[in-house]
């Protein structure tokens, strides 16, 4: 196994522009390999799509409403995704710190991670380390760049073991969508924040 210090894959979650909030790019050695973007459904939680060059969609995570878990899948469909072709995503506890989900009869979780030598930082609940369960062993550290969260290099994700191309893009879908909740509870938080300052603002006014 590769050091933590030295991954074997790196790649960029790269916000083009400040207005450019739903689509991002993956890009490796600074080369953009894949599309991210959020759809939006009515009346419904939004998607994540993975997608090449082409537009073609390679993955999905689809955030269901009023659940922690989620859905991934891999294919070109996903709005017509049955349950049955949908692996499950299961948050774990009330803190969105980690989600678990099978694949080919093995368990992975990704895991809230502050620790220094995984590149995260204390200071932001956005990092996640992706562990087998079965052995413990870290595959993979998503980093979140809390220094350039507006536009530019968003996030960072490091493979430290060759994990094969669908593992590898269900992962991705998994921390994608697991940092739109994230950003959607958040900004419901703050939503809520508003609402009860302004109640306040009225009674005590």
């Amino acid at each position: 196994m590769a050091s933590l210090t030295q991954p074997i894959k790196q790649y960029e979650i790269f916000q083009p522009g400040h207005f450019q909030t739903s689509k991002f790019e993956i890009r490796q050695n600074g080369h953009t390999i894949l599309h991210t973007k959020r759809k939006d459904r009515f009346l419904k939680s939004p998607d994540v799509h993975i997608m090449s060059p082409d537009g073609t969609i390679l993955a999905a995570c689809i955030l269901l409403s009023w659940s922690r878990n989620q859905h991934l899948y891999l294919g070109s469909d996903p709005d017509n995704a049955d349950k049955s072709n949908c692996t499950l995503l299961d948050c774990e506890g009330f803190t969105a710190g980690k989600y678990k989900f099978f694949w080919q009869g093995r368990e992975y979780v990704w895991i809230r991670t502050h620790a220094k030598e995984h590149g995260a930082s204390r200071w932001n609940n956005k990092s996640f380390k992706l562990v087998g369960q079965a052995t413990g062993q870290v595959l993979s550290v998503f980093k979140f760049n809390s220094a350039m969260f507006k536009h530019g290099r968003l996030a960072e994700i490091d493979y430290f073991v060759e994990l094969g191309q669908q593992l590898e893009l269900m992962s991705m879908a998994a921390i994608l969508g697991i940092e739109l909740h994230i950003v959607r509870s958040q900004q419901a938080g703050n939503d809520v924040g508003s609402i009860a300052g302004n109640v306040s603002g009225i009674v005590t006014g």
